[in-house]
């Protein structure tokens, strides 16, 4: 019996074999009319059966198909939801057999003719899509990472190198992004700014706090990450690109759900958790994950700096500084669908972390200046930074099908961020032996509000394509007020810096259209985004900006696919990178005793247009060009505040402009059975200039990043080691020396619902960040080291029925806005 509970589209199917094979009965029967001698008659036959899968369940909607000789179709069916499949035939010819399900490995048989009108049956055992070796069916691998056309793919998936590793370490795998723990910064050919979503959810924090939310989300709880870098218009044209986190659904069928737990040591012992759990009813859909984690660090950095005045030395400093970092955080984030009618859900989505830093750096530094009889001084430093953030996140959202081609979806969110900041410093100052003290203790509270809502429509175009429009609104408020608790008189030249406070209000409009069709064998894809933006900045100290801008940023994508899989991918865009909240506040505060940092207010949006082609092959070989130029660019500087001291000043400005031309090889092989090696080259030009204050500043640098992944699989574990290597680089006006690093690990299953996973991270302590510049009236060498070097062992365990079917889980719709708190530049 054919279940007749099927999708449209099964529906659809259905019916054009059943149209085909009346054409074939008709020409059968014209063929008997036409011959007066045919006198044989054709016995009908029965052939049925039942489909299951390996663990002996059912298998539905499995397309059942009987072909001659010659491939002419007989007859087709669908199996029903309990397996079974009935097909009536009367020819006496050879027969195929063909079934084919998505999730299954195709089966084919030849049905040898037969005399015999009684019913033939069979039950039949499908296959997994995966391959056997030596007897061991083992799942088919994918490669760590992807370059797929104007995206890149990684699958985290089965790789252990990464257990008991953060979301943050595992954004460093993929090529042409960059991670730098130390900046606490990620970007994309260069270019920071990106808009992360993790399954469609905002991560709403200045930079510091959204790398501890980065580090509270489990790699192991990451499937894939999908980093768009030519993202369509129904993007936010906001951010380089696109980096979209997939974590595991644990929304299935009845009640499942996964327990992780991670314990290892590099300098300091740490640790860290998941739980997932996820419900499914006929009309419910609910899921909750929650993630602790305990991971204390350490930064430690050398500097050395030359002080000019009218281009000649006027002095020197010299440093070091050990900074124990003790950080616990926390994530919980819950979501519920209600299917409310046939084509109509709703759901809701609520998400809170919480995260308590304290950061304890002391430094030890030594400056002179040149002036006639300066004293030598030595600074002995000891502050404390201490830092706890909550963030609440609210989304509400529904979903109509109005037709199988026609889908209209919206959102509102709300969301709230609150930073208490304090900075308490004791500064041990020594001229020429005379000892002197000072100190501070500061109060940095923070607070930004977010509201959303969007409407997006989708639609088909033609027979194959697709048209998408919507429109959205937000609006971000921000109020800053230092407060100052103690400072002593060596502060109070600068309290009125330290304590200024920044109040900042935008709001953006924006609306798109996308246009998705093919033209033979090009897959087309082309859009318009319109943004208006409107911004009010004021600082206590009465410094005021204001801003008004509309911007168009068109996309187009143009791919080609050959029958024997060679493909051509060429994509073009523009898009904006606004500053980062942290950017534009003018706030002082102490990084050490002869560095300051303030943001700036006068800072404008960068732009950038990117123009990119990708060639592949079928042994998955692929090779990507690409050009962009942004103007605008911002870039860190520390230059010296004026001649007559050693303090420098840490800000951003704006460069003129960053061209690059870059290009990246991927190519994955097998080495022997059992050993799969990946590696991808990418080798870039980077120019960056700027005329700020009408003094002109030009650097250059080739530069050539090598990524190789070692994939070793076994009977009894499956092993990683992965090399990183970089050469000499440039961003903005500091250019960085060659690094590497070495990463391993090792999995095992332990039953059916256990694994093991044991990483080892930096294995050589290779990973020294070397920088210097000269900027200004300064010229600095850094020498940055941090906890890279890590032992891992990782047990996850999965709860409740192993073979449920997954369903969607619904995301948030206010992307951009929150992404921006985790800022976009340098700020430590």
């Amino acid at each position: 019996m054919i279940n007749f509970k099927l999708s449209r589209t099964r529906q659809l199917d259905l019916i054009i074999f059943i149209l085909l094979m009346s054409v074939s009965v008709c020409r059968v029967n014209a063929q008997k009319t036409g011959d007066a001698t045919d006198t044989t008659i054709v016995p009908v036959k029965i052939l049925y059966g039942t489909l299951k899968n390996m663990q002996g369940e059912f298998v539905s909607n499995a397309l059942v198909t009987l072909l001659k000789k010659d491939s002419s179709l007989v007859k087709a069916t669908f199996s029903d939801e309990r397996g079974a499949f009935s097909i009536r035939y009367s020819t006496q010819d050879t027969l195929q057999l063909i079934i084919s399900h998505l999730s299954f490995l195709p089966l084919q048989q030849l049905l040898i003719r037969s005399d015999s009108v009684a019913p033939v049956p069979m039950n039949v055992t499908l296959q997994p899509k995966s391959v056997s070796l030596s007897e061991v069916t083992i799942k088919v691998k994918k490669p760590l990472f992807e370059l797929n056309g104007d995206r890149i793919l990684v699958n985290l998936e089965d790789n252990p190198a990464y257990a008991g590793r953060n979301t943050f370490d595992a954004l460093g795998a993929a090529p042409r992004l960059t991670i730098d723990p130390i900046s606490k910064s990620i970007s994309l050919d260069g270019k920071t700014g990106l808009v992360l979503y993790v399954n469609g959810k905002q991560l709403y924090s200045t930079p510091s706090e959204s790398i501890a939310y980065l580090q509270t989300l489990p790699a192991a709880n990451v499937v894939k990450i999908e980093i768009l870098t030519s993202p369509p218009a129904k993007y936010d044209a906001a951010g380089a690109g696109v980096i979209l986190i997939q974590t595991k659904n644990m929304i299935k069928e009845g009640l499942t759900g996964e327990l992780s737990v991670t314990g290892g040591a590099g300098r300091y012992v740490k640790s860290n958790a998941s739980l997932s759990l996820g419900l499914q009813t006929k009309k419910l859909q609910a899921a909750l994950f929650f993630a602790p984690n305990y991971q204390p660090t350490y930064y430690s950095w050398q500097r050395q700096q030359t002080l000019f005045n009218a281009n000649r030395a006027d002095g020197y400093s010299s440093g070091s500084q050990f900074n124990y970092v003790d950080r616990f955080g926390q994530l919980l984030r819950t979501s519920l669908d209600w299917t409310v009618s046939k084509n109509t859900v709703i759901g809701s989505v609520l998400q809170g972390s919480h995260n308590n830093e304290t950061q304890n750096p002391v430094a030890s530094l030594d400056y002179r200046l040149s002036s006639p009889n300066a004293p030598l001084m030595h600074i002995d430093a000891q502050n404390q930074l201490q830092q706890k953030t909550w963030n609440l996140a609210a989304n509400l959202n529904f979903r109509t099908n109005f037709t199988s081609t026609r889908l209209l979806t919206g959102d509102i969110d709300i969301a709230s961020y609150d930073d208490k900041y304090r900075s308490i410093a004791l500064f041990n100052e020594r001229e020429n032996n005379v000892p002197s003290t000072e100190l501070f203790n500061i109060n940095y509270p923070n607070r930004v509000t977010i509201k959303t809502a969007k409407i997006d429509y989708q639609s088909s175009f033609m027979k194959k394509g697709s048209f998408e429009t919507g429109v959205k609104y937000s609006t971000i408020l921000m109020n800053n007020q230092p407060f100052v608790n103690t400072l002593t008189d060596g502060f109070l030249d600068v309290k009125a810096k330290l304590a200024n406070g920044f109040h900042y209000q935008e709001n953006t409009s924006s609306a798109y259209s996308n246009l998705s069709f093919s033209v033979k064998k090009v897959n087309v894809s082309a859009g318009l985004r319109l943004e208006h933006t409107s911004y009010d900045g004021r600082s206590t100290s009465n410094e005021a900006v204001s801003r008004n801008y509309t911007n168009l940023f068109p996309s187009l994508s143009l791919n080609y696919r050959s029958k024997s899989e060679y493909g051509i991918s060429v994509s073009a865009n523009r898009r904006i990178v606004r500053p980062a909240f942290d950017l534009l506040n003018p706030a002082y505060l102490y990084f050490d005793p002869l560095t300051l940092y303030t943001g700036n207010p006068l800072l404008i949006p960068q732009y950038t247009t990117t123009v990119q082609t990708t060639l592949t092959t079928p042994k998955r070989l692929s090779l990507t060009l690409l050009h962009y130029e942004t103007q605008n660019r911002i870039t860190e500087v520390v230059y010296r505040i004026d001649s007559i001291q050693a303090t420098t000043l840490n800000t951003n400005i704006n460069f003129a402009w960053e061209r690059r031309w870059s290009m990246t090889l991927s190519y994955p092989f097998t080495i022997k059975t059992g050993w799969q090696l990946q590696a991808a080259v990418t080798a870039h030009n980077t120019r960056y200039y700027s005329n700020y204050n009408d003094i002109d500043v030009y650097t250059s640098q080739s530069t050539a990043i090598l990524r190789i992944f070692n994939t070793f699989k076994t009977k009894y574990f499956t092993a990683n080691l992965n090399f990183i290597g970089r050469t000499r680089a440039v961003i903005g006006y500091f250019r960085y020396d060659p690094l590497w690093n070495i990463d391993a690990g090792v999995q095992r299953s332990v039953g059916e619902r256990g694994s093991l996973k044991l990483a080892a991270t930096d294995i050589f302590h290779t990973a020294i960040i070397k920088n210097h510049g000269v900027y200004l009236n300064n010229r600095i060498d850094f020498a940055h080291r941090y906890e890279s070097q890590q032992i891992l062992l990782t047990y996850t365990y999965r709860l409740g029925n192993l073979k449920a079917k997954s369903v969607e889980e619904r995301s948030f719709g206010s992307q951009t806005e929150q992404d921006r708190l985790q800022g976009n530049g340098t700020r430590k």
